[in-house]
């Protein structure tokens, strides 16, 4: 089965179909109200309009400009501020103390005359212009003009006010604040000074100043000790590694490898004199033996010269030593002096960064002080030079007609309030109405789709054994729609479509519907079964004429041999609801109805159950649990919402073999059925039987 559609919104065509089912309270309606403004509108106190034009100068003020770059437009801030001026409470309070305002009762009886005033007069401004346009609004055009004359001249006394009180106290302010200015000024360089010569600052260069230059310099001479002292220390090692000799012929001629050594005058010199001495003992050798005086002496000169070039390089060694400790010296001296002037620097730099502080201070207050002379300066040339900022275009006139007055305008108000009340007033009436009323109303309620409705035909008859289902001709074209909805919806299903035909309350018209449906189904040739599961209060055998003693609830208590009628419609067999047993809900909850249930389906193509409404009982829920589908009665005008929603509540759990709605004894059916409506006006009605209900619709 279908599931239950998504819920609708109110369209035109609902609105439509609401009004024609109320036209006389619709008509009515929008009468009245219609009367009701034309009414008030009439009674309209007229007015009459004075106005005047106003334009906005720029004088000799810097106004900054501000155009938008998409537009091009300029955003006129001066304007709009010129028109907020206008409307101030101050200038309406100036205006209305005015003579223009006394002798006018409405203001002298209004509590606040202020706010009557700025009801009445408007002020309005245009992009492409300069131009404020002010209107104000009386009884009298004589008095609007005279009024809205008073409001100007007091904007513009309270302009002229404003201009040169500005421009007075802005003097006296800026001059003040120059002179402070000034005082700031000179306090902050006098600071600066005092604070150059306290800390000896000649440059503001961290970089280049005599300290920097000092520690340098002293670097310059740190680097040349340590390659001096580089050097002597491989000349200590070298002696150290002469010293580590233990002859001192040996000592001395590794002391004299050392070129300082070597080069030292004395110890060239005592090595002349020895090579010398050398030199003459080779020669007196030749000439004497080795124990002549002469030889003898020489010798002994020449052991005397190597002692005296033992104790020269031994004097040279000294002085690279002694050389070597006084470059270890110079070397700590020259890093002291530069640990401390980097230290005097780093203070110097710290008293640079606050000398720097102090002056942006001084400068900042400098240029403090020149942009207050200069802005003095243009504020005593624009005090001299300003020009009225406002001045009159248009000067106030008034209309000879009143401007709230228009017949058509007023009829076109009152044509639109007439039509939204004939179209509302429906719709507060179906909201307050606690019945169901047409099949949109049913829809909507239901949120179930609409399979048919039926028309109210007033003293309805049963069919009963030898009725006639094509009379009357639209009951019989409505079921023939119906039909056709449960056919579509059986399409979907093969083999038999068993469906339940239920109601929310007694008196709906179910049975009827139940009846003639069936009988329009088995007219196409279908097999149908009709039965009648109502076990607590049974009608449908009434419908048919036939009887239902041994019925529904017989078979379901297990007897053997309970057969189908076969009514005097071809095609159509009925199941009456039979004796009515002590526990109906109980006897339906049995196995039982599945079984029978199971051998129709093999011999029909249709069956139909006719259940109690849903309300007041479960048994229809019992029901519905073995069909296919449910279809849901719900009589025009009779059935109430409350009931309907009771109804949708007990079939929840079985909402997806809801297959719809059906509207029973619709009341608006002129549009629908009037050609059926007139062709069995024609007919004659035929009367009821002895015994048979007489359902009011069908």
């Amino acid at each position: 089965m279908s599931a239950s559609p998504a819920p609708k919104l109110l369209t035109l065509g609902d609105v439509v179909d609401l009004v024609s089912r109320r036209p006389l309270t619709s008509a009515i309606a929008g009468f009245g109200v219609m009367l009701l403004v034309l009414f008030m509108t009439s009674r309209t106190v007229p007015l009459f309009e004075a106005s005047a034009r106003l334009s906005v100068e720029r004088g000799n003020k810097p106004v900054q400009w501000q155009v938008d770059p998409d537009t091009g437009k300029v955003e006129y801030s001066l304007l709009n501020t010129q028109k907020e001026l206008l409307m101030s409470q101050v200038v309406l309070g100036e205006a209305v103390k005015t003579e223009a305002f006394n002798g006018d009762e409405v203001y002298t009886k209004s509590r606040d005359r202020v706010a009557t005033l700025s009801h009445r007069v408007t002020a309005t401004t245009s992009r492409d212009t300069w131009i404020i346009s002010v209107a104000l609004k009386n009884e009298d055009p004589v008095r609007a003009q005279s009024q809205l004359q008073a409001v100007i001249e007091a904007y513009l006394r309270g302009q002229d006010e404003r201009e040169s009180g500005h421009s007075r106290g802005a003097l006296n302010f800026l001059s003040h604040q120059v002179t402070e200015a000034n005082k700031r000024l000179e306090e902050a360089r006098l600071t600066e000074s005092r604070f150059r010569a306290e800390h000896g600052i000649l440059s503001t260069d961290p970089d280049h100043n005599f300290l920097a230059e000092e520690v340098g310099n002293l670097g310059s001479k740190r680097s040349d000790f340590l390659a001096q002292l580089a050097a002597s220390q491989a000349l200590m090692g070298m002696v150290a590694k002469a010293d580590e000799q233990k002859e001192p012929a040996d000592r001395v001629i590794n002391l004299l490898r050392i070129e300082p050594v070597r080069t030292n005058p004395v110890v060239i010199e005592q090595q002349r004199q020895l090579y010398d001495l050398i030199g003459k003992e080779t020669a007196l050798a030749q000439k004497y033996q080795d124990r002549h005086p002469r030889l003898l002496e020489i010798r002994s000169q020449i052991t005397q010269g190597r002692k005296l070039l033992a104790d020269a390089v031994e004097m040279a060694r000294a002085g690279i030593a002694n050389d070597h400790q006084k470059l270890t010296i110079q070397l700590d001296d020259v890093t002291s002096r530069i640990a401390q002037r980097e230290k005097d620097l780093g203070k110097y730099r710290e008293n640079l960064a606050e000398l720097q502080a102090l002056s942006g201070d001084t400068q900042s207050r400098a240029n403090l002080y020149e942009r207050l002379l200069t802005r003095k300066g243009e504020e005593e040339v624009s005090s001299h030079l300003n020009v009225q900022q406002i001045g009159v275009v248009d000067p106030s006139h008034s209309t000879s007609k009143p401007v709230n007055i228009s017949r058509l305008k007023f009829l076109a108000i009152a044509l639109v309030a007439g039509f939204a009340a004939a179209l509302a007033v429906p719709l507060v009436f179906e909201g307050l109405d606690s019945r169901v009323r047409g099949a949109v109303a049913a829809q909507v309620l239901t949120r179930l789709p609409l399979l048919g409705k039926t028309p109210r035909i007033a003293h309805l008859a049963p069919l009963g054994r030898e009725g006639d289902p094509e009379r009357p001709h639209a009951l019989a074209e409505a079921f023939r729609n119906l039909r056709a909805s449960i056919r579509l919806a059986r399409r979907q299903d093969a083999g038999c479509h068993c469906l339940m035909v239920t109601s929310s309350r007694p008196f709906e018209g179910k049975s009827t519907v139940a009846a003639r449906l069936a009988v329009s189904l088995a007219s196409t040739g279908a097999k149908v079964l009709l039965v009648d599961a109502d076990l607590r209060k049974p009608t449908l055998h009434l419908q048919l004429g036939e009887s239902g003693e041994r019925g529904l609830s017989t078979a379901l208590e297990g007897e053997k041999g309970v057969r189908m009628v076969q009514t005097t419609y071809q095609n159509l067999d009925f199941l009456g609801a039979g004796a009515r047993p002590r526990n109906p809900g109980d006897l339906l909850h049995s196995p039982q109805l599945k079984e029978l249930l199971f051998g129709w389906r093999q011999s029909y193509d249709y069956v139909i159950f006719d259940t109690p409404p849903l309300v007041p009982v479960s048994d229809a829920v019992i029901v519905g649990e073995v069909v296919d589908s449910i279809v849901l009665v719900v009589r025009d005008r009779f059935t109430t919402k409350t009931n309907i929603k009771a109804a949708l509540a007990r079939l929840a759990p079985l909402s997806q073999k809801i297959s719809g709605v059906v509207l029973n004894g619709e009341r608006a059916v002129e549009a629908s059925y009037g050609y059926y409506s007139q062709v069995s006006a024609r007919l004659p009605m035929a009367a009821p039987r002895e015994g048979q209900l007489e359902p009011k619709s069908a």
